[in-house]
């Protein structure tokens, strides 16, 4: 039997793809799965039947680099792991040395274009990032070359990986539970945003529609689920609200765990994926719009072509300019006013998870890079 070590110095204990699941695929072919993830409890040892090794929750990279790196070397030296899988680019260098050193097989797990998407962190001064690109793009080429295996979470990343990484997307579980919800259309519409809330996620542009819907349909409502993006966001985000009257039209949820997600979006209709169109967010799978999908609900999405065919040529949904979202506000409205449409939506969207856009068909790659 494998002992495996699944790591990240950056991601949460319940993270969707690490966690409920790659962990819960691996599950399938060893008893012996250890979790290193920063966590604020110490004495944590067990979660969900995996061994959890809490790392000390460090916000800053700096620290990161120098702390959280010396307490994993120590952890895999002292316990010999057959696989390390690894999520975080800031920790390609210790797996390279570590590679080296110790014989283990190491697999990086590849959730963003990381080079392209330094140019759109709004955190680093815009001087730097052509500069930081270069010097990064420059450094991972050498790193990964030391690595066993390169798996990716979106194809689009192939024009910077080439053909060798394994394409393991993040599609959802099958909620099959769903398979008989039926949902009325034709009274009260619930919205939702579930994911980071930020400017650049559209939430601007979210509140804009909704605040418009709500003078057109029946007293919709509108849920935000997710951390705010900087958090400074959420007060701004709370004016908004209060200064337009809209305390009791839209909830602000925060962060809260899955299975409060799934009810909410279980019990909602519409759902919100309406990205900027920068290079991390362009070539990149939402998520979201398959957890929408999984719950019988309409999709609203940016008009980036990945996401035209999955909202467009399947009938899921609409698309709209982020920058011209104004235009398709009569388009949307009248999509509203069409419960018989947005039914039919609702039952393709849950269609296509069930039968193509779903987790099974990943995991089975996943365990295939383990077995070989």
């Amino acid at each position: 039997m494998s002992k495996i070590l699944v790591l990240s110095t950056v991601h949460h204990l319940v993270d969707n793809r690490i966690f409920f699941k790659e962990v819960e695929s691996l599950k399938k072919i060893s008893s012996d799965i250890t979790f290193a993830v920063p966590h604020p409890d110490e004495n944590l040892k067990e979660y969900n039947g995996v061994k959890i090794f809490p790392l000390k929750v460090e916000r800053s990279i700096i620290k990161r680099l120098f702390t959280l790196h010396i307490t994993v070397y120590k952890l895999i030296k002292k316990e010999k792991y057959d696989f390390i899988h690894f999520h975080d680019p800031e920790l390609m260098l210790l797996m390279s040395i570590i590679k080296r050193k110790i014989k283990t097989k190491v697999i990086f797990d590849i959730h963003e274009n990381i080079g392209p998407s330094i140019k759109d962190k709004y955190w680093i001064p815009k001087f730097l990032r052509g500069l930081i690109t270069f010097l990064y793009t420059g450094v991972e080429k050498i790193l990964i070359t030391n690595l066993d295996t390169l798996v990716i979470a979106e194809t689009s990343y192939r024009e910077t990986y080439g053909e060798k990484p394994i394409e393991v997307l993040n599609y959802p579980w099958v909620l099959e539970k769903n398979a008989t919800l039926i949902k009325d259309f034709s009274g009260k519409l619930n919205f939702v945003y579930a994911g980071d809330i930020m400017t650049r996620k559209g939430i601007w542009k979210m509140m804009d529609i909704f605040e418009k819907f709500y003078d057109e349909l029946q007293e919709p409502h509108f849920d935000l689920l997710g951390r705010f993006v900087p958090p400074e966001l959420e007060a701004e985000v709370k004016e908004y609200i209060n200064k337009n009257k809209l305390e009791d039209k839209i909830t602000i949820h925060g962060r809260v765990p899955i299975e409060e997600v799934n009810r909410i979006l279980e019990d909602s209709h519409i759902g919100f994926s309406i990205l900027e169109p920068v290079a991390n967010y362009i070539g990149s799978l939402p998520t979201k719009i398959f957890d929408y999908m999984n719950n019988k609900m309409v999709v609203i999405a940016s008009d980036f072509p990945l996401y035209k065919k999955y909202v467009d040529e399947r009938r899921t949904g609409i698309t709209i300019n982020f920058h011209e979202h104004e235009k398709h506000f009569d388009e949307m409205l009248a999509l509203m006013k069409s419960p018989e449409k947005l039914s039919k939506m609702a039952e393709n969207g849950y269609r296509e998870v069930k039968n193509e856009w779903n987790w099974p068909e990943q995991e089975k790659k996943l365990l295939k890079i383990y077995s070989s």
